[in-house]
This record gives C-alpha cells, sequence and structure tokens, in this order.
C-alpha cells in the first residue's frame, strides 16, 4: 500500500513541476516569491521570471535546474529600490553558478569493514536510515565478545542512557530505532537527541574508551522518500547515475552524512530508480 500512496504522490508531484525551471535545495534567510506570494522553502519550484523579494542581501537559496546543474539565488548584489526600501529581482537576474563539494557520506561497511567509528560517522548530523541500520566492523581493529561491548550513550531529560548496539558473533554494530528510542518501556521522541557517543566497554578489566561523537539523525523515512520523489519528478529527464547522485548529494546537505550504499539500497528497496 506505501508504494501505491508514493507512486500518486510522484504522479502528482510530476504534474505541479512542469512548466518550472528551478528547484529549490536549501533557502538561508527569508526570499519571498512575490510572483507565486509564497516564501521560497526547500522543496518550493521557481520558473526564471519570477520575481523575488530578499528580507536581507545575505538570504539565498541554492537551486537545482533541469539538468541537475546547481545555482544560487544570491541576494548580496542587490540594491534597494529607493521608493520602496525593498531588495526585488528577478531569478534570472540574480543566478550565480556553484561549485559543490560533494562529500558524499561514507561507503557501506559491506563494502569494506570499519576501522575507524569517528571517521565513518562524522562529528556532525549523521542520518541512520530504515528501521535497523548495521556497520561492519573490521575484527582487527575491534574485538568485541560477550565482556568486550560497544553501547550507544545519549542524554535524555537529565538521564545518561546506554544501549548495546554491538554483536560479536558477527563483530557487527545493529542501530534498532526502537530499542535505542526506547527507555523503561517508553518511547522517546528522537528530535530530542541532540547527541550521542559510542563507548567501548570492557567488563573483565573496567576498561572504557570512547570510540565516536556525533549527533545522531532519527528522520522520518517517509518524509525523506517523499522528498527525494520531488526532485526525481523535476529531473525527469536526468539519467539515472545523476539522479543518484543528484539524491545522495541532497540526503546530506539537508539531512546529514549517512552512508551512500546503505541509502541506495534502500531506494531500491522503495523501487525509487524504477
Amino acid at each position: 500500500m506505501k508504494i501505491i500512496f508514493f507512486l500518486v504522490l510522484f504522479s502528482v508531484s510530476f504534474k505541479k513541476l512542469l512548466g518550472q525551471d528551478y528547484y529549490v535545495l536549501q533557502v538561508s534567510g527569508k526570499i519571498r516569491n512575490l510572483t507565486a506570494q509564497q516564501d521560497l522553502e526547500k522543496g518550493s519550484t521557481l520558473k526564471s521570471s519570477d520575481k523575488l523579494r530578499f528580507f536581507s542581501t545575505s538570504s539565498y537559496a541554492v537551486v537545482l535546474d533541469k539538468h541537475a546543474g546547481r545555482k544560487i539565488i544570491d541576494g548580496h548584489t542587490l540594491k534597494k529600490e529607493p521608493s520602496k526600501n525593498e531588495l526585488i529581482a528577478f531569478v534570472n537576474d540574480v543566478l550565480v553558478p556553484t561549485v559543490t563539494n560533494r562529500q558524499l557520506s561514507t561507503r557501506h561497511s559491506s563494502d569494506h569493514e570499519i576501522t575507524d567509528l569517528q571517521a565513518y560517522f562524522g562529528k556532525g548530523k549523521f542520518l541512520f536510515l530504515g528501521d535497523t541500520f548495521i556497520v561492519k566492523l573490521s575484527s582487527k581493529s575491534f574485538q568485541l565478545d560477550s565482556n568486550r561491548i560497544i553501547a550507544i550513550r545519549y542524554y535524555y531529560e537529565d538521564q545518561s542512557i546506554y544501549k548495546r548496539v554491538s554483536s560479536y558473533e558477527n563483530n557487527w554494530l545493529i542501530f534498532d530505532k526502537k530499542f535505542i528510542l526506547t527507555n523503561d518501556s517508553v518511547a522517546i521522541n528522537p528530535h530530542h537527541v541532540k547527541q550521542c557517543e559510542l563507548i567501548y566497554f570492557d567488563k573483565t578489566t573496567k576498561e572504557k574508551k570512547e570510540l565516536a561523537r556525533f549527533e545522531p539523525l532519527f528522520a522520518s523515512d517517509d518524509q525523506i522518500f517523499k522528498d527525494l520523489l520531488s526532485i526525481k519528478s523535476f529531473l525527469q529527464h536526468v539519467e539515472e547515475e545523476k539522479l543518484k547522485s543528484e539524491v545522495l548529494e541532497f540526503v546530506r546537505q539537508n539531512y546529514g552524512k549517512t552512508d551512500e550504499l546503505i541509502l541506495e539500497s534502500w531506494l531500491k528497496k522503495q523501487k525509487f530508480f524504477e
């Protein structure tokens, strides 16, 4: 039923995007589309002839054209109209090209075994996709057993919560959303988990060591898929590899770092590329 719902959503989105020239990926500050009478936000679409009002010269938006080219709608070069004291311009007049730094997450742990967890997760936001997210560890770097474990620690309402995530049978880290986001049988709002650490414990020697510190993001899979369907609708004539690259970059910029191949596998299960 979920796939049918998203197919209907894709059809509706496709019709809405016809005739549009640009898809808004990101907005900083406030910009209003005077032609459509709407503020720009992630997922908005624009025509080249749309008239915009910038509420500050530092306001800007990153947009995507139909060939998967990125540009910036930039308010820095605008001057206020003396009669209205406003920053107003047409889309075409404030477009500048941009070079994207595509640091597309990390390769899947089935592609290679992880030796450095801080490098894998990074120090900022890391997106966990699906109900269960698995990371395969290097057995040379991490010797795990029933006494040597790895746990995730996070803070919730002044409580320090530990959850074991290591599985020594196969040397994996298993991030089960439902298990991690439950405390004393009470579900925890994922938006309240702002930071976590991965901690190594040796129960025999009492050794304790922090392996990584980052901000976990347990976003709604449905919302992510909806965002990506909207991009797919806009980039209807782009070949699959270019679409895949753009989708991965969108996730990184708007949600956070993630595992590239896990994301690709997740999208294939949702029949995204069909």
